[in-house]
């Protein structure tokens, strides 16, 4: 996921320097010369504030280790799993519903996908906060109250 972050953001970063440089050959034909220096220094100065936007993102990027704790790895596959299982109970529900108008089948379906899906997009929410954190003890306090699953 940070490997996709970090290619878009280079691409953005790729982008707007490239209109600064279109703009800036653009300016040097239009303007005499001595508008022309002034406005080199000002695009080098945003180049600059560029590339330490870049660095400053990339470094808070990095900063942000976050592992799902060896004790919680199978809770968190289970949660996967339980909210994927929701999500295709809930459309096979609807399915049947639209294609059979059978209202008990999509009832029978609507409460299961139910049932899975609160405990999965729950803690999923869950690990998704813990990830977000940047400080350890608040992110110490999230994984712990999710429960561990033992053999």
């Amino acid at each position: 996921m940070n490997i996709i972050r970090y290619n878009v953001l280079i691409f953005n970063q790729f982008l707007i320097l490239n209109i600064h440089i279109y703009y800036k050959k653009e300016f040097k034909k239009n303007m005499n010369s001595q508008n022309s220096t002034r406005h080199n220094s000002e695009c080098e100065d945003e180049s600059n504030l560029i590339q330490n936007n870049i660095d400053e993102q990339l470094n808070q990027n990095n900063n942000n280790n976050f592992k799902i704790p060896s004790n919680l790895k199978k809770t968190f596959y289970c949660v996967i799993i339980l909210s994927i299982l929701g999500i295709i109970l809930l459309i096979f529900g609807i399915e049947e519903l639209l294609r059979k108008n059978d209202i008990k089948t999509f009832i029978c379906l609507l409460i299961l996908s139910i049932i899975v899906l609160i405990p999965g997009l729950y803690y999923l929410y869950q690990f998704y906060k813990a990830y977000k954190e940047e400080d350890e003890e608040k992110r110490n306090e999230i994984l712990n109250d999710i429960p561990v699953m033992e053999n």
